[in-house]
């Protein structure tokens, strides 16, 4: 996809993993970790370097819906990607 081709010629990666608990836990904190690593695997699977990608993951934080609702923790259960380019000059 385009974005994978972005993410190939990226100067960083940065992924995100989150869970919609509402207290955080240590079951949590790993099923948020292990949700970035997925997808950090996928990213080298397919030719991003693993020196690009830096993980940031967090339990019961960041909510981007509401969370008392079915729809909201869905979508509150994610993984973010941003990635950075730096102009050449």
């Amino acid at each position: 996809t385009t974005h994978l081709a972005d993410a190939k010629g990226a100067a960083l990666v940065t992924i995100r993993g989150r869970t919609s608990t509402n207290r955080p836990s240590a079951q949590d904190e790993s099923l948020a970790l292990a949700r970035a690593i997925s997808a950090r695997t996928y990213l080298i699977a397919h030719g991003v370097s693993p020196l690009k990608i830096t993980l940031n993951y967090a339990s019961a934080a960041d909510f981007i819906a509401d969370n008392s609702t079915p729809a909201g923790r869905l979508q509150n259960q994610r993984v973010e990607i941003d990635i950075i380019h730096v102009p050449a000059f």
